[in-house]
């Protein structure tokens, strides 16, 4: 995987790089550093490998000093956390190299940092980094961390973080209450008008017979037309 990395350095075309659950290790780091300063990456995943403490500082302490146009880094899942061996730094010290590059970088809109167990200690130098980028001005960016921390500290962490895309669409306007009886009213006028032919066309055809008009015909009409308002209108 180390001669993999050197021979990509240099590569003008390659912008998304995918390196999750490579067996990646702490020198790793520093190899993945110098890649993205020569090459054009703007998307690098190095989930479920042991980058661990050591190994992100040196990645990240490179994008806080070289502007690297990086627009994601997924690095969930390395063991940033205090059980690694052969670390010289832990979380805390990790998430202060972090925070740097949180307050300064104009790029970055995801750093996923989940499964890495980083302590309440950490996580604050994180809420800390995304708070500095409000006080700066900058974009909001996603930044996703484990919910095994301090509940207050995650629920800050969110809530800085950038809004989702999708978001909730918006309802439909439903149409004026006015317009929809006007429509139905003019429907209603124009059937009126159709059965009042109806009615002078049997009452000249059973012009004889006043019983069967105002029994069959009158009943017809007032079973036909219930609106009122569409009657009267005609009057």
């Amino acid at each position: 995987m180390a001669n993999l990395l050197v021979c990509l350095t240099g590569n003008t075309e390659l912008q998304h790089l995918s390196v999750n659950y490579c067996g990646l290790t702490i020198p790793s780091g520093a190899l993945i550093a110098e890649l993205l300063t020569k090459s054009t990456i703007v998307h690098l995943e190095v989930t479920g490998n042991a980058l661990q403490c050591d190994g992100t500082a040196q990645l990240v302490d490179v994008l806080c000093t070289q502007d690297i146009p990086l627009k994601s880094l997924l690095i969930a899942d390395n063991g940033i956390d205090p059980h690694g061996k052969g670390n010289q730094r832990g979380p805390f010290m990790t998430a202060k190299v972090i925070r740097r590059w949180l307050t300064c970088t104009q790029y970055l809109e995801l750093c996923d940092l989940r499964d890495n167990d980083i302590g309440d200690l950490a996580a604050r130098e994180l809420m800390d980094g995304l708070t500095d980028r409000v006080t700066a001005g900058l974009k909001n960016i996603q930044l996703l961390v484990t919910c095994r921390i301090d509940a207050a500290i995650y629920k800050t962490i969110q809530s800085l973080g950038k809004k989702s895309k999708g978001g909730s669409k918006k309802k439909k306007k439903r149409k004026s209450s006015s317009l929809s009886t006007k429509n139905v009213a003019t429907r209603n006028i124009a059937s009126v008008r159709v059965n009042i032919s109806l009615i002078h066309y049997y009452s000249s055809k059973f012009a004889g017979n006043d019983t069967f008009i105002s029994s069959h015909l009158a009943l017809y009409f007032a079973k036909s037309f219930r609106s009122k308002s569409a009657i009267d209108s005609l009057a």
